[in-house]
């Protein structure tokens, strides 16, 4: 009994043992077709063909060969998206990438599917900044002066071609040189440009260069074109010596005025006798109101070989000033036919009483001006009896149109941030403790 019982188990785990090994196999047989089955669904990634790019002004265009099966593509510059593109049927594909940094890396992924999820190609490249060659422009031609007064001259000249604009130097260009004028538009055929700031009197050659530019880099024009011409010298042969009140007749205001024969008159044959010349006081009673004649002199002789000093006078009696206004006065130089010859400035004059303790102050001497670096400072000996000084500034050597710098107890004045290329004129008054003031002479420097 016993025995039957051992036989029947064995059978038992025969059959039990075959089973499992069986099982085995099956698991390793759907095992091995599964995987078999997914590396054919599953295709290797390709690489795409002919990725290059070319630049124009800053902006890349990418190009490469469409991908078959592809219908969408993604472009990443240093693994960032920057462009999303479908598939439009064409052999190649392209984008076009602003902003992009040098020695970025440059991918291109090819999609089999439109929500770019199943990756069946790519490509790759680094993008390197070219750098164009600054390239010299044209020159500017047939540059000439069609207007020339004492302080400005305009000039015109053709172009042909393009440039980033034109230089206008008062020398030929060198590495140190400051242009007197920029010009940034520049037009194909003629243009128009007025130099400013320019000194009466004066020869000039001016040399215009045109330029192109690249961020830091600039190259100019190879040929040295330039232009000669004159400004026209001060019109005014006349100029004032002092001005104020006077208490005379019931009180007036004069001018005195220094007469230079030989700029007023050519040649001696034009002024042999009094006469000849009339100087002629204008007053007003506004800075833009209508002078009226206030009083002439034709009687004076000429003298070639030294300046003269005239006085003319306005009366109370003609003018009807009243106490405490400010008038404008100027004097007029004519000859014997009604030529203005010359002007002095128009001249704001205080009619008022002085008082009997009135004080005048000396006249501030030895007035000079020099430059520290692009600063110029003004300096003068101590006048009698000033308690403070005041500095003009103008343009015009006659000081017309003058502004004041400032007001000093001391001797000396910087003026900063007065500019460059230009001549200015710098005069001093001397005040005293009842406000009257008297005039130094006048400097000028070229900054």
């Amino acid at each position: 009994m016993k025995r039957v019982i051992n036989i029947e188990k064995r059978k038992n785990y025969k059959i039990v043992n075959k089973i499992k090994q069986l099982s085995i196999l099956i698991l390793t047989l759907l095992v091995f077709g599964c995987s078999k089955n997914d590396s054919n669904d599953v295709p290797p990634v390709g690489s795409l063909t002919n990725l290059n790019y070319t630049e124009t002004n800053g902006t890349v265009l990418l190009q490469w060969d469409a991908y078959e099966g592809a219908s969408r593509y993604q472009v990443f510059v240093d693994g960032v998206s920057v462009s999303d593109i479908p598939d439009i049927g064409t052999s190649t594909m392209s984008a076009m990438l602003t902003n992009v940094p040098d020695q970025s890396k440059i991918e291109v992924k090819a999609y089999s599917d439109a929500d770019a999820t199943a990756l069946i190609a790519k490509g790759e490249t680094t993008y390197t900044v070219t750098e164009t060659p600054l390239e010299a422009p044209n020159a500017p031609s047939n540059v000439s002066v069609t207007k020339a007064d004492k302080t400005s001259a305009t000039l015109t000249f053709s172009y042909s071609g393009t440039c980033s604009g034109i230089k206008i130097y008062s020398e030929a260009k060198t590495e140190s040189s400051t242009p007197l004028l920029s010009i940034d538009s520049v037009s194909e055929g003629e243009n128009s440009v007025t130099v400013k700031n320019l000194t009466s009197g004066t020869d000039y050659t001016l040399y215009l260069y045109a330029y192109n530019t690249n961020g830091d880099k600039t190259v100019f024009s190879s040929q040295e074109v330039s232009v000669t011409f004159s400004t026209a010298k001060e019109t005014a042969a006349i100029s004032i010596d002092h001005y104020g009140y006077n208490e005379q007749y019931g009180g007036g205001l004069t001018m005195s005025v220094v007469i230079a024969a030989s700029d007023l008159f050519s040649d001696k044959s034009q002024w042999t006798e009094s006469g000849e010349l009339v100087l002629e006081l204008y007053c007003s009673d506004t800075a833009d109101g209508d002078p009226k004649l206030a009083t002439s002199d034709n009687s004076t002789y000429p003298n070639w070989q030294n300046n003269q000093i005239v006085d003319l006078t306005a009366w109370s009696s003609n003018m009807d000033f009243q106490e405490g206004q400010t008038y404008y006065l100027q004097v007029i130089a004519k000859n014997k036919a009604g030529d203005v010859l010359g002007k002095t400035i128009v001249q704001e004059v205080k009619f008022e009483t002085p008082a009997s303790n009135d004080i005048i102050p000396g006249k501030p001497g030895n007035i000079s001006v020099t430059l520290n670096g692009s600063t110029p400072t003004i300096s003068w000996d101590k006048a009698k009896d000033a308690d403070s000084y005041i500095v003009y500034v103008s343009t015009s050597q006659d000081m017309s149109y003058k502004t004041k710098v400032g007001e000093t107890s001391s001797t000396s004045m910087d003026d900063p941030d007065r500019g460059q290329n230009v001549r200015v004129y710098y005069q001093v008054a001397a005040v005293s403790s009842t406000g009257n003031k008297t005039f130094s002479d006048v400097v000028d420097i070229w900054l």
